[in-house]
């Protein structure tokens, strides 16, 4: 049997998502850049509207000077498609041509995606890459093909991360210039320059890879351990996870998620990864992917992805009532209501009234969220102090309002950001004037409520959902007047209930325009040493 080179190439882009509900997963073909030293390239776009990932199949030219090689594309930081290898046969050794990977859907599920059968000597696999319609994984998926004719006597699995964050380009390829780590739910692995081995417990099926000198900005990966006979991870510069399976394995599935970019507000750009303000971690990451799965990692997703789930918490610079300066406690309550969407006033970076921290990064990592941050001011000349807005989906700045605020006083802003759910939503976080923080507080307090509202109508920024400490309560001529263009979540609150030390309730989360969000429910977290304020969250279907 002839034997030639092939490569199999992946690239992850994100997408803007498309309005509307549970978009199926949906596939095209596309033409890849046939370079110079490739035979062929085939490639397909598979999207569910929120994200996008680039499949292709290549094969090298045998040039007789050069053996034909095979290039596994990894992208920054996107791992490679995986390769097998089925009783000692490689499949980059084996015959593929142009027509080889085709065009696959199922309709029923909502899934899409392209496959292939790789033929091993007369073992032949099926080769499934797809999306699902309510999750941003990219699935692998193999089975034994009914038209083998040899037996599977041994078969691997493997597939790798190579997250080159460094912007050095001289060093962008030095291993040493990474401390890569690893972490499952059991333990974090740190990387070595031997790219020695650790074998894997079968609990161990959920991995976050990633770099600690460059980046917060994780490779997700996840397989089912049934099939699985030995899990290896190699953790040095390529981070290599190589799984045997049992020869007589039935089906297995394995799936991934990248992120690659994130929004500096400062600038209003993206950038690659590596850079202050990407934050993408560990405790967070496990908890957003478990949730993504919904019941079942490789189950349908039977995640209601219409609502959202949207906390709102002023963190006091992580400067508690005890006097004491530690971010991890906010960031800990919030991580136990498990928002998709997070929203924070009086965020600090790098400011000497709190020890030298970038709260936006530290938050966003232990999270598992990608941040925006909104500076208002700086309190102290050197760092920034305002809001922030925090996301497990895609997140992108739009605008940041100066509200009225007079001379001498601290600016007041409105972060106005565009979160890309399933059902994309337009995520404000503004922090008003306290109640008598100066002559015509109650004035300035109305009219940003209005220059808020028209910038929406301007920009049509629809749906929107507001959150922030507006330093005032119900029943004011304040809210009165939120009242007559938006919904107030906190309309659903137990009697009684407040969000600040004093006893009253000015913590608040509306939406836009009214009648265009179902509230489906509020609630206010406990008072802690973290704060002087309670966190708020509301569950919010589109």
């Amino acid at each position: 049997m002839k034997k030639n080179m092939i490569s199999f190439t992946l690239g992850c882009i994100f997408a803007f998502c498309v309005q509307g509900a549970e978009p199926p997963a949906t596939v095209m073909q596309t033409k890849p850049y046939l370079f110079p030293h490739l035979e062929f390239v085939t490639g397909y776009s598979i999207s569910n509207g929120a994200w996008d990932y680039n499949v292709s199949v290549q094969r090298t030219k045998n040039t007789g000077k050069q053996p034909a090689f095979v290039q596994f594309g990894c992208g920054y930081p996107v791992p490679a498609l995986p390769g097998l290898a089925v009783n000692g046969i490689k499949s980059r050794n084996i015959f593929l041509d142009k027509d080889s990977l085709k065009k696959w859907e199922d309709k029923e599920s909502g899934s899409a995606g392209c496959e292939m059968t790789l033929n091993f000597d007369g073992a032949k696999i099926l080769y499934r890459v797809f999306m699902k319609k309510n999750s941003n994984l990219l699935f692998i998926r193999i089975a034994p093909d009914s038209s083998s004719v040899e037996p599977i006597a041994g078969i691997e699995f493997s597939t790798y991360a190579c997250i080159n964050l460094d912007k050095d380009p001289k060093k962008r390829w030095e291993p040493a210039s990474y401390v890569r780590e690893a972490v499952t739910p059991q333990r974090t692995l740190k990387g070595n320059a031997g790219n020695k081995g650790v074998e894997l417990e079968p609990a161990e099926n959920t991995l976050i890879l990633r770099d600690a000198a460059f980046g917060k900005n994780p490779v997700y990966m996840a397989f089912e351990s049934a099939p699985v006979q030995k899990a290896v991870l190699l953790n040095g510069a390529y981070q290599i996870l190589n799984l045997t399976l049992k020869p007589d394995f039935k089906e297995f599935t394995y799936a991934f998620r990248d992120r690659q970019h994130f929004v500096d507000v400062a600038e209003k750009t993206v950038h690659e990864c590596g850079v202050r303000g990407v934050a993408e971690g560990f405790a967070g990451a496990l908890q957003i992917l478990k949730k993504n799965c919904s019941r079942d990692f490789f189950a349908e997703d039977e995640r209601n992805s219409k609502m959202i789930r949207v906390t709102h918490f002023n963190i006091a610079s992580s400067f508690g009532e005890d006097k004491k300066s530690d971010w991890t406690r906010a960031a800990r309550i919030i991580r136990e209501s498990a928002p998709d969407a997070v929203s924070c006033n009086e965020v600090s970076v790098h400011e000497d009234f709190v020890p030298d921290l970038d709260m936006p990064a530290l938050y966003g990592d232990y999270l598992g969220m990608t941040p925006v941050f909104g500076r208002a001011t700086s309190r102290d000349g050197k760092g920034e102090y305002g809001v922030m807005a925090l996301a497990e989906y895609k997140i992108e700045f739009v605008d940041k309002l100066l509200l009225p605020t007079p001379a001498g006083y601290e600016q007041r802003i409105c972060l106005m950001t565009k979160v890309y759910a399933p059902t994309p939503f337009h995520f404000l976080v503004t922090h008003f004037c306290t109640r008598n923080e100066y002559p015509g507080a109650r004035e300035h307090r109305v009219a940003a409520i209005q220059m808020i509202t028209d910038k929406i109508n301007e920009r049509k920024l629809y749906p929107a959902v507001l959150c922030g400490d507006l330093n005032v309560e119900p029943g004011t001529p304040e809210i009165d007047f939120l009242h007559t263009q938006w919904d107030v979540c906190n309309d659903q609150a137990e009697p009684g209930v407040w969000t600040h030390h004093s006893g009253a309730m000015i913590d608040f989360i509306c939406t836009y325009p009214k009648g265009a969000v179902r509230l489906l429910n509020f609630s206010v977290g406990a008072h802690t040493a973290a704060s002087d304020h309670c966190p708020v969250t509301a569950e919010l279907e589109f």
